[in-house]
């Protein structure tokens, strides 16, 4: 829901925690309080799908120009060192992420996209690092929602749906 209201509608439950669940007397999940809600506008949802679907085909240049539509990239920043800098990371790798080793995979992408933002002082939108931090906040939730589910897993069957999303959402 998180991720579908984010792309789809660009709103979303920016901090969901186990702690906002409750099982009902027929036993399906219900969502109650919402703490931070996130929102993002048309451009950064536009932004968000090239960077995704740039992600999943390894395009770097591209990820660099979605990351300039958003607004993260501060004037003056070598976008041919950016562009080297996120190529040379690679551990946004889709086969990675999509493998058996998904969970750790994505820690290793974002621990190497932070030393890259840190490197070229990059400035990713605030409601960009809410979706961020709301993504893995999710990891303790699915502990609760539903035990042995990992985070790409439980994302993988939204792919398919990102350009119907995209579509309907900007």
């Amino acid at each position: 829901i998180l991720v579908l209201t984010a792309v789809g509608r660009g709103v979303f439950h920016a901090d969901p925690g186990p702690e906002h669940l409750l099982r009902a007397a027929d036993s399906q999940i219900v969502l109650v309080g919402c703490p931070v809600l996130g929102r993002l506008a048309p451009d950064l949802r536009r932004a968000g799908y090239a960077y995704l679907t740039s992600v999943l085909s390894g395009d770097h240049a591209a990820q660099v120009t979605a990351m300039r539509d958003a607004g993260a990239i501060p004037d003056g920043t070598d976008i041919e060192a950016l562009v080297a800098d996120v190529t040379a990371g690679g551990s946004l790798d889709p086969m990675a992420l999509l493998g058996s080793g998904g969970s750790a995979a994505l820690l290793d992408g974002l621990r190497d996209a932070v030393a890259i933002l840190l490197r070229h002082r990059l400035r990713p939108p605030l409601e960009v690092v809410l979706l961020v931090r709301g993504l893995f906040a999710l990891q303790r939730v699915l502990l609760v929602a539903a035990p042995g589910a990992t985070l790409t897993g439980s994302l993988l069957p939204l792919l398919p749906r990102l350009p119907e999303l995209a579509a309907d959402g900007v």
